[in-house]
């Protein structure tokens, strides 16, 4: 089929014939883009080639009916691109700037977050549970965060037995850690790390090596009333009064007893007692004591008896630490 020829009207063009193929290239593709608006174009007739997306100013691009190619987002200025719509394909987190990330809540599930390392492996996840590592640790739950209380304080004292001669008793000599727990802490695990150095003691013609026996852990819960009473002309009472409450098992069944000291083996001992966080509570002053389970030796204040030198022989020195971990989350202020 010929071409069919057809002549201007406006003979701008030196009214040179032109065939309507021509007509249709040189005036309407040239200004077809001009009259495009607003509105839609149906991707579905889009067969082949580009569109150059900084040409689009209004209306909405259907993502579903994109199969192939790259959309360059930086050329997209103004409008909504829904997200439901995308199907498939990775997004660099690198692109979120801003916002508040939301993960679960839809049609009843629940969210959740991993954070690996360059090989794949699992190190953090973030999921209904709170905040864990890998080995199953949590980190953060609904009681607060993981904390840590230490109490008590470096030092050696001495443990064991002393003679006061203001009474005519042997006293128990104790290593005390006072102990507040504040409200708003959920306790998972309280251990007390007991340390021992024996003491070489010498005097009078004697001399000897000293170390506890039979240690065992106690506790003193005192009442918010309490106050101490002193009577100047009474003999008054002895602490062994407080050593009532015993945490039981504490450090074993027998206790702890060091290895008996000599010139040539010494050394600090270390034990640390079963978990005793049923014995403690939060918002209440407690007082951990440690001490022998033994009966005091008979009271003799000369030195040189032997129920001074058993006294010397069954003292040594103790630090004790109470370590509490559990979660934390503050109390009512």
């Amino acid at each position: 089929m010929k071409d069919q020829k057809v002549k201007k009207v406006n003979r701008r063009d030196g009214g040179v014939p032109q065939t309507i193929p021509q007509l249709i290239r040189k005036y309407s593709l040239d200004t077809m883009w001009d009259n495009i608006k607003a509105g839609t174009i149906n991707a579905n007739r889009i067969k082949t080639g580009s569109i150059n997306a900084s040409l689009i100013t209004s209306g909405i691009i259907d993502a579903s009916l994109i199969k192939t190619g790259i959309i360059n987002a930086s050329l997209i200025t103004a409008g909504i691109l829904n997200a439901d719509l995308i199907k498939a394909g990775t997004m660099s987190a690198d692109r979120i700037k801003g916002g508040t990330l939301i993960l679960g809540g839809e049609n009843d599930t629940n969210g959740s977050m991993q954070v690996k390392d360059a090989s794949g492996n699992n190190l953090v996840s973030i999921d209904k549970e709170g905040v864990k590592l890998e080995n199953g640790t949590q980190l953060i739950t609904e009681n607060g965060i993981l904390s840590v209380i230490q109490f008590g304080q470096y030092e050696w004292e001495k443990v064991g037995y002393n003679a006061n001669p203001s009474n005519n008793v042997m006293e128990k000599m104790t290593y005390k850690i006072p102990v507040f727990i504040p409200e708003g802490f959920t306790i998972l695990d309280a251990r007390v790390v007991l340390m021992h150095s024996p003491v070489k003691w010498s005097g009078y013609g004697q001399n000897g090596w000293g170390y506890c026996r039979n240690l065992r852990l106690y506790k003193n819960e005192q009442d918010e009333n309490w106050y101490e009473e002193i009577i100047l002309d009474s003999e008054g009472f002895t602490e062994e009064e407080y050593y009532t409450n015993e945490i039981l098992n504490a450090f074993g069944t027998s206790g702890f007893s060091p290895t008996i000291p000599s010139d040539n083996n010494h050394k600090v001992e270390t034990i640390i007692s079963n978990n005793i966080k049923n014995y403690l509570s939060t918002d209440k002053r407690i007082t951990l004591q440690i001490h022998s389970g033994n009966e005091a030796p008979e009271f003799n204040i000369d030195l040189g008896d032997i129920y001074s030198s058993e006294c010397f022989n069954n003292t040594g020195n103790c630090i004790a630490i109470l370590t509490v971990i559990g979660f934390y989350k503050g109390g009512d202020t």
